[in-house]
């Protein structure tokens, strides 16, 4: 066991940090949201998936500013439909988009 960890509860991915496995017992616990933690939903018709990137408060704006990337799964198919254009191909087809979403209240 590491010397600077103190007893109580850790986030334990790993046995890495576990000298002695005995009496041990690993609890996973359901995700709870937080009240003032900002959410995305996905609205847009290219937001099928949505995974957060970067998310920051901007005090002097006062204003929750998130960059976050967005897949949509269909455009592979509508890409693919448009074959070859007049100056060739039109390119292998991109799924995912980084996007820029702002919200005053952080449930953007």
């Amino acid at each position: 066991m590491f010397q600077d960890l103190n007893p109580g509860k850790h986030l334990v991915m790993d046995n890495f940090s576990i000298a002695d496995t005995f009496r041990l017992k690993r609890t996973i616990h359901k995700p709870e949201k937080e009240p003032y933690e900002p959410v995305l939903v996905p609205e847009k018709p290219w937001e099928t998936t949505v995974t957060a990137g970067k998310i920051i408060y901007d005090f002097e704006r006062e204003l929750w500013r998130m960059w976050y990337v967005a897949s949509e799964y269909k455009a592979k198919k509508i890409r693919k439909s448009l074959m070859k254009s007049k100056y060739g191909n039109v390119g292998e087809p991109q799924t995912s988009f980084l996007c820029y979403a702002e919200s005053k209240d952080g449930i953007i």
